[in-house]
């Protein structure tokens, strides 16, 4: 995660870091920091300015997958991550990939929780087209071996019959691609 993290950070503000160790002038160090933050773009890192005891500034990153915000790191000076024209430094490198597995555990669970109401939902849909499918079909039937079809009242009702069972075969066979896809 160290290698990770200094790949992505330029030699250019590597130079800007060494500048702001430097300087002691606090509006200078305030101008400098702000320039390396708005430079930082670190993946699943939030640059922002620190302070040590003496008051200077440095700049500190706050992991995305940590419990602690930048304004509890802030007031405990614990740092997810520390820059400083050395290098990168991270206290406990293996805590923050937990943290990251934990996360993306919690989203999946998540995500697979949502998937399963999803498929209950069109599963319950399916259902209920499938009932009237077969109450079209046993109307149909009746209609079929009880009354002739030649009256033309009964005609219209086997098409209309028809046309609804041809929407709800339709909205099946819909259906399952849909449950297809979600399983």
């Amino acid at each position: 995660m160290t290698e990770f993290i200094t790949s992505q950070i330029s030699d250019e503000i590597f130079f800007k870091i060494s500048e702001l160790e430097n300087e002691k002038n606090k509006l200078k160090q305030n101008k400098i920091a702000k320039e390396i933050i708005s430079e930082l773009d670190i993946e699943d890192f939030r640059p922002y300015i620190a302070y040590d005891l003496e008051g200077n500034i440095f700049i500190a990153l706050n992991y995305y997958y940590s419990s602690n915000g930048i304004d509890e790191c802030l007031m405990t000076r614990n740092h997810d991550a520390t820059i400083t024209e050395d290098g990168v430094y991270i206290d406990d490198e293996s805590f923050l990939e937990t943290l990251k597995i934990g996360y993306l555990d919690d989203i999946k669970i998540s995500r697979e929780e949502l998937l399963k109401e999803e498929i209950k939902g069109h599963q319950k849909e399916y259902d209920k087209v499938s009932d009237d499918l077969e109450f079209y079909n046993n109307h149909l039937i009746q209609l079929i071996n009880f009354e002739r079809p030649k009256y033309v009242g009964n005609f219209q009702k086997i098409t209309e019959i028809d046309k609804e069972i041809e929407i709800l075969e339709q909205k099946i066979s819909d259906l399952k691609i849909k449950l297809e896809n979600l399983n």
